[in-house]
């Protein structure tokens, strides 16, 4: 018996607030979701060129009785099949539910890797083909930690956070610029 080995795929991990949609401090309805421009046409692209895309989010508004954990969810989908109706496959959207104000500290909340760690796993994720998109330090830290390339667009914080002290890999206006 032959045993086939598992082929390595490669992904896009993506921030979601402030590189998908816009950054409107804590979203809680599906209207306050405001995809950003071209942001559908980047997608299509990272598609077409064979790779994952997961998104990778810190949703601290549950930590803070902002929001609810279902509540949450319910976004998830309904992101995901926004995005399904315009042929684009979402393969898994991976949320931090905590905030350390509020919560123990855990190790999925961005800089911390976690969410990255599963999915590699889960999606046996070529780690050295795979890239992390965020807006802010903490994004670009929890990509470094797992050894991704990374990206740092301009929208959202636009990496003007401050909280760590690391440097993208690359720097671009947008995701769609930073995919073409």
């Amino acid at each position: 018996m032959v045993l086939k080995k598992k082929i390595k795929k490669k992904a896009f991990f993506l921030d979601r607030d402030g590189v998908i949609n816009e950054e409107i401090s804590y979203i809680t309805k599906w209207k306050d979701i405001r995809i950003i421009k071209d942001t559908i046409k980047a997608l299509k692209k990272i598609s077409e060129n064979d790779y994952l895309i997961i998104i990778v989010t810190n949703q601290s508004a549950i930590a803070r009785g902002i929001t609810s954990k279902n509540n949450i969810l319910y976004l998830n989908k309904k992101l995901i099949n926004f995005f399904k109706k315009k042929k684009i496959i979402i393969s898994k959207i991976y949320f931090c539910p905590h905030h350390p104000k509020f919560n123990k500290k855990c190790l999925c909340r961005k800089p911390g890797n976690e969410m990255i760690e599963k999915a590699k796993k889960k999606f046996n994720i070529d780690i050295s083909e795979s890239w992390l998109v965020g807006d802010k330090t903490s994004d670009i830290k929890a990509g470094k930690k797992s050894k991704l390339k990374t990206i740092l667009v301009k929208t959202g914080y636009g990496g003007q956070d401050n909280q760590f002290k690391v440097k993208a890999d690359y720097v671009f206006k947008d995701l769609y610029i930073a995919i073409k």
